[in-house]
C-alpha cells in the first residue's frame, strides 16, 4: 500500500470524530455557562487541541509540494502532545469524591462533582485516543516509505518528544506555539532540570508507547 493511500485513511478517520468531539464541546460550553468554572473552558480548549494533529495529518494526504508537507508535519510534532497531555488534567478530578467514614468509603452525592470527574475523564479519553489514532496513522505512511523498524523507531523518538512537550506545558506552563521562542523554553528547562524531569519525561515517554503498541494491536485484530 503506497503512503498516500495509508494517510488516505486520514479524512475516513477524522470526520467520524466530528460528532462526539463538537458534542463534548457544546457540553463544555452550556457547563460553562451555567456553572461559570474555568475547568470546562480548559477542558473544551485541550480536547480542541488535541484534535488538531488528527486534521493535519488529514490536510497532508492531499498535499503534494514537500515544503507544505514538512510545514505539516512540524506542527504535527508541536500540538501532539496536546493529545496526552490531558491525561495530566486528572489531576483536577474534584476533591473529596469519597472520604473515609466509619461505616466504610463515603461517596460524594453532588452531581457536580461527578459532572466535573467525567468531563475530565472522558476529555482524557478522547485527546489520547485521538492523539494514538494520528500517531498510528503517520506510523503506517512511515513504514510503508521507510520500512516497519524504522517507524516504530520513530513511534519511539516521537513517544521521548511529547514526554517533554507534557512537561513543558504542565511545568513550565509553555503552550506549542511557544516553540517559536524556543531559547526562552531552553533556559527554563536547565532552571528547573531536575532528577524529576528525568523520571517525568521517562514515565510519560513509557506510557504513551505502552498505549500505542497496545492500540496498534487492537487496530490489527479488527482488521483480521
Amino acid at each position: 500500500m503506497s503512503g498516500r493511500e495509508q494517510t488516505g485513511r486520514g479524512w475516513r478517520t477524522f470526520w467520524p470524530l466530528l460528532l462526539p468531539v463538537a458534542a463534548y464541546e457544546l457540553a463544555c460550553f452550556v457547563l460553562l455557562i451555567t456553572r461559570g468554572q474555568y475547568l470546562y473552558f480548559m477542558m473544551g480548549w485541550n480536547v480542541f487541541l488535541a484534535l488538531l494533529p488528527l486534521v493535519f495529518v488529514s490536510i497532508a494526504e492531499n498535499v503534494r509540494r514537500r515544503w507544505l508537507t514538512a510545514v505539516l508535519a512540524v506542527l504535527w510534532i508541536l500540538f501532539l502532545p496536546n493529545a496526552f497531555y490531558l491525561l495530566t488534567d486528572l489531576i483536577h478530578v474534584p476533591k473529596g469524591m469519597s472520604t473515609a467514614g466509619a461505616g466504610g468509603v463515603i461517596y460524594s452525592t453532588s452531581i457536580h462533582q461527578w459532572i466535573q470527574l467525567l468531563v475530565i475523564g472522558v476529555g482524557a479519553v478522547m485527546g489520547t485516543l485521538m492523539g494514538l489514532e494520528s500517531l498510528r496513522q503517520v506510523r503506517g505512511w512511515l513504514a510503508s516509505v521507510r520500512g516497519s523498524l524504522f517507524s516504530w523507531c520513530a513511534v519511539g523518538a516521537v513517544s521521548l518528544l511529547c514526554g517533554v512537550g507534557i512537561y513543558i506545558g504542565r511545568f513550565l506552563r509553555f503552550n506549542s506555539w511557544d516553540a517559536l521562542n524556543i531559547p526562552s523554553i531552553v533556559e527554563r528547562m536547565m532552571e528547573e532540570f531536575s532528577w524529576f524531569t528525568v523520571q517525568y519525561i521517562a514515565l510519560f515517554t513509557c506510557i504513551i508507547f505502552v498505549l500505542f503498541v497496545f492500540y496498534e494491536l487492537i487496530q490489527r485484530s479488527n482488521r483480521t
